[in-house]
């Protein structure tokens, strides 16, 4: 878990035993959101009330961040979501404690799950884009959902893949040879 620079991302596994290690339900709503959306640290803690639409089968969360107001759809934790606005006023934080404090929590949680990577908040983000590309997400679309102009070469640093991720990509295509037609 030691190390700086670009963090490691997370398999589906290693989130569920962070979840799991995670002490309290404040904190694990945290990952849970930060795992689906991908959205910073900063724009989760500083959710308000206000922030929050809901949609038929999904949420829309309203954040605004270093690059600028964006809605981030939320589909898995949409429940939640709910569950955090009951009983709380007008204008109020949905995660009310310091970026330090979830921080600490954060820490913990990797250690009691032994997850011996470089993990930070930010390991979240990287997780979510390399899932979204590795699903056949539009460039595009992952980086509006990122808050990224469509320029950007963000995505270039956020994104993790590796030999058997073009392997398996090459793999679920092969039977309508699509993709090998280049080849010939």
């Amino acid at each position: 878990m030691g190390g700086h620079g670009t963090p490691d991302t997370l398999t589906e596994e290693e989130y569920e035993r962070i979840l799991d290690a995670a002490k309290d339900d404040d904190t694990k709503d945290l990952i849970r959101l930060l795992w689906e959306t991908g959205c910073r640290i900063n724009e989760i803690i500083e959710l308000r009330v206000g922030d929050i639409r809901f949609f038929g089968s999904y949420a829309l969360i309203h954040v605004d961040g270093k690059t600028g107001p964006r809605s981030v759809p939320v589909f898995r934790n949409r429940e939640m979501l709910r569950r955090l606005l009951e009983d709380k006023l007008p204008g109020r934080l949905l995660f009310p404690l310091h970026y330090v404090t979830y921080a600490v929590r954060l820490r913990n949680a990797l250690k009691k799950a032994n997850v011996d990577k470089y993990v930070t908040y930010h390991s979240f983000r990287h997780t979510r884009t390399s899932r979204l590309l590795k699903a056949g997400m539009p460039d595009q679309l992952i980086k509006k959902m990122m808050g990224w102009r469509p320029e950007s070469k963000m995505l270039n640093v956020y994104s993790h893949m590796e030999a058997q991720d073009v392997a398996a990509f090459l793999k679920r295509h092969h039977a309508s040879q699509s993709v090998f037609s280049v080849y010939n």
